[in-house]
């Protein structure tokens, strides 16, 4: 009998995609510049967050990285990109 060796599950495995409105409240009217989004993931990943190509998108595991780190700081939790977070983002990074 082969013994079991435990293997590390994919990145993707820890995010749940929704087009849920209700879970997604932005639409691309109310979406902040593609800078903002550079602008976030660039300091989401020198936190130690993996967010993936800077493209200027907010997809859904940037999303997802902005409302735990928001979470951690105590914010309000919202998955978006505002200069308040990328203030206190700022402020972590140094």
């Amino acid at each position: 009998m082969a013994a079991f060796t435990p293997q590390q599950a994919p990145d993707v495995a820890n995010v749940v995609p929704s087009n849920d409105v209700q879970w997604n409240p932005s639409s691309a009217a109310n979406d902040p510049p593609m800078n903002m989004n550079n602008q976030a993931k660039t300091l989401l990943d020198r936190l130690g967050y993996r967010v993936g190509d800077k493209d200027g998108t907010l997809d859904t595991k940037t999303a997802n990285a902005i409302k735990l780190f928001q979470m951690k700081q105590g914010m309000r939790v919202t998955g978006q990109v505002t200069p308040e977070l990328l203030s206190t983002m700022q402020g972590q990074v140094g």
